[in-house]
């Protein structure tokens, strides 16, 4: 796979970083929804507020992910061993195709609902987000499987409501039938989600959080 050089790097460095390697070397359980919990724990950058820029931790952690098999044999061969954060990390800019499928099709392997009860919102969308930024929008574009997944799944989380009162709500309420046509007419149209259209998840989720509360 390109763009896979597993150079050291400076141990005193990667440790400032809060990099994922300092919390754990299990990497074998390493999914993106376990990634997903160190980056909510400790408080990764999310936001794509200069694109991918800031993002570091994420960047590196998903590099981990895609290249898991051999970082695993790194590790094997030296348990202190860090990559060089130069090198070791997924942008936008740099990404190959076939990183970019892999790591979109871990965002498929996502048990969504899981996924949103685990990690504290709206941040569990904003990694969501970095990985589409990251991955681009020409391979979205050709395949749409984020696109569908995600439409898919949120309808179903909406769907499963077992509180009949709060499913008539739901139905009812107009800030979600307007978003779900929204992605209605994204996903019945050909179009593509970009990551800014997960505004449109966010928006129904909080009508779903504030009727769980009342």
């Amino acid at each position: 796979m390109p763009h896979n050089n597993h150079e050291d790097g400076n141990a005193e460095e990667y440790k400032s970083k809060k990099h994922l390697l300092n919390f754990t070397k299990n990497l074998k359980k390493i999914n993106f929804h376990k990634i997903c919990e160190y980056a909510d724990f400790h408080d990764w950058h999310w936001e794509l507020c200069h694109g991918d820029l800031c993002c570091h931790q994420l960047r590196h952690a998903f590099y981990i992910l895609v290249h898991k098999q051999e970082i695993i044999k790194k590790l094997s061969e030296n348990p202190n061993f860090v990559p060089n954060t130069n090198y070791a990390s997924l942008n936008k800019n740099t990404i190959s195709r076939e990183e970019a499928l892999y790591l979109q099709n871990a965002v498929l392997q996502l048990n969504i609902k899981k996924y949103f009860d685990d990690i504290k919102f709206p941040r569990s969308l904003g990694y969501i987000g970095v990985a589409m930024f990251i991955i681009g929008e020409e391979i979205e574009s050709e395949n749409k499987k984020i696109t569908h997944f995600l439409i898919d799944e949120i309808k179903k989380i909406i769907k499963s409501r077992k509180n009949r009162r709060l499913l008539r709500i739901l139905e009812s309420n107009q800030i979600i039938k307007n978003n779900i046509n929204k992605l209605d007419e994204i996903y019945y149209n050909g179009f593509h989600l970009k990551c800014w259209d997960l505004e449109i998840f966010e928006s129904i989720m909080i009508v779903l959080k504030n009727q769980k509360t009342t």
